[in-house]
């Protein structure tokens, strides 16, 4: 009788960890991590005369906008691959390209589209960008898409160094120039310019790296870093930098 009742009970505990499993519980299942991606970009035409009204989508994930007035256009849309199908449509026109993306859930994707309507196709410049606060500022910093400060930083701030990479397809870009901006926590603030470098270096490296004071405090309430920066009509690509200030507010 003490036999079977032993078997019994490890066939209970066998079927309940089939449950368990099945149900993809705890870190199992297919090992895939879904990502929130932003992919930024525009649509021009031949002439790169911005496209207004332009219908953006990613037939992977059914993800779809309409560009603005700048033909401009954003997603954060979840994706668990390395590459995604576009489509765009406009009146008259529709075509679809695979564009890469890459696999890393902190690097920034900027497209320029380019439709061609009288061949039917579109052509995708696309730019990728990665900014890090690195150095002895890594310690206050916590390096993600959007950049939070995590520790207290002196009274008198600290000097900072940010590393942007800039790439398309994968190839490093020289000469793009990146910059630094902050503004304060008041309602309808500017940006202002804080640095900006006009190269990348070491030469053909696709990193630049550019020094900067780091306040928290109401005044420099939240940062960014941009790449291109100041580039007329070019898709670009933004960090955001939230200070200690900026998130107690975002709690409020």
């Amino acid at each position: 009788m003490k036999l079977l009742d032993y078997h019994g009970i490890v066939f209970l505990l066998l079927i309940v960890m089939g449950i368990l499993t099945g149900c993809g519980g705890g870190s199992g299942g297919t090992g895939t991590t879904v990502e929130r991606r932003l992919i930024e970009g525009t649509v021009v035409d031949e002439v790169e005369t911005p496209v207004v009204g332009a219908e953006v989508t990613i037939l992977d994930t059914g993800d779809t906008t309409i560009t603005g007035d700048l033909g401009n256009f954003s997603f954060e849309s979840e994706i668990n691959t390395a590459s995604i199908q576009l489509e765009v449509k406009t009146p008259g026109f529709e075509a679809v390209t695979r564009v890469e993306i890459g696999d890393n859930p902190n690097q920034g994707i900027a497209l320029e589209i380019t439709v061609n309507s009288t061949l039917q196709e579109i052509e995708v410049d696309e730019l990728e960008v990665e900014a890090k606060i690195v150095g002895v500022c890594d310690f206050f910093f916590e390096n993600r898409r959007t950049i939070r400060q995590s520790n207290e930083v002196p009274k008198g701030g600290v000097d900072c160094t940010a590393r942007i990479t800039v790439s398309a397809l994968g190839t490093p870009l020289s000469q793009v120039p990146v910059g630094i901006e902050y503004k304060r926590c008041a309602a309808n603030s500017r940006w202002m310019k804080l640095a900006e470098s006009s190269t990348l270096g070491p030469p053909n490296s696709g990193v630049a790296q550019i020094q900067f004071r780091f306040f928290d405090d109401r005044t420099h309430c939240v940062y960014r870093i941009r790449a291109p920066f100041e580039v007329p009509r070019s898709p670009e690509i933004v960090y955001k930098v939230d200070t200690f200030t900026k998130q107690n507010l975002d709690r409020q």
